[in-house]
């Protein structure tokens, strides 16, 4: 049987003989279930990475065109996928306006071809696995030219039109659902333009 170290982040891992792959700890030690949670693993391997708005960012009304917020997109010809694993959202000042928000992303053979405002690593991205400087190959936006967009998922809004902070929904575990191959990206998007933070977690796998 093929055997594949916690610590290793090469996933193309061919299985034996009996079709088996086993997880197995740095010392050897079989793994036959979850270390701590979920996300342990992919952190002390340093393939969990972050991105985020440090300041709030007054988005684009828009689902088109020209975005501001926070995009995640993973390059044309790119030999990895980008897997969306969480994304939080919260009013970063006093909304004045109704809203709702939730996630968009789209897909081009070319990818994202405008990076407006491109953010750079080790200052709005980089690896939860704090003080690791392995780089994702993904890349990081606060604006960009959205290609083919598409509305993903709804996740609410504010039903108050008036100056009051509505709040935050803290962590929103995407589970690994949102899968983007090379030329493919996802953000954040809000109807109304408002000033938010956002975050997205990934983790990135050998294609």
């Amino acid at each position: 049987m093929a055997r594949v170290v916690s610590n290793d982040r090469d996933y193309n891992v061919s299985p034996g003989p009996d079709a088996v792959v086993t997880r197995v700890t740095p010392t050897n030690t079989q793994l036959v279930s979850v270390m701590h949670g979920r996300f342990y693993e992919l952190s002390r391997i340093g393939n969990l990475f972050y991105a985020a708005n440090t300041a709030g960012v007054l988005t684009a009304a828009t689902t088109t065109g020209a975005a501001l917020g926070l995009c995640i997109s993973n390059p044309a010809g790119n030999n990895k996928d980008i897997i969306i694993e969480a994304y939080g959202i919260t009013n970063a000042v006093a909304e004045t306006a109704l809203s709702n928000f939730g996630l968009m992303g789209g897909y081009s053979v070319a990818g994202v071809a405008t990076h407006t405002t491109a953010l750079a690593f080790g200052t709005a991205f980089a690896s939860l696995n704090l003080g690791n400087p392995s780089a994702p190959t993904a890349l990081v936006d606060a604006a960009w030219t959205a290609v083919n967009p598409r509305v993903l998922m709804m996740f609410g809004g504010s039903a108050l039109a008036t100056a009051v902070n509505t709040g935050q929904f803290g962590m929103i575990d995407i589970g690994g659902a949102i899968r983007l191959q090379p030329g493919a990206w996802v953000s954040g998007y809000t109807l109304t333009a408002i000033t938010v933070q956002q975050a997205f977690w990934w983790s990135e796998e050998p294609r």
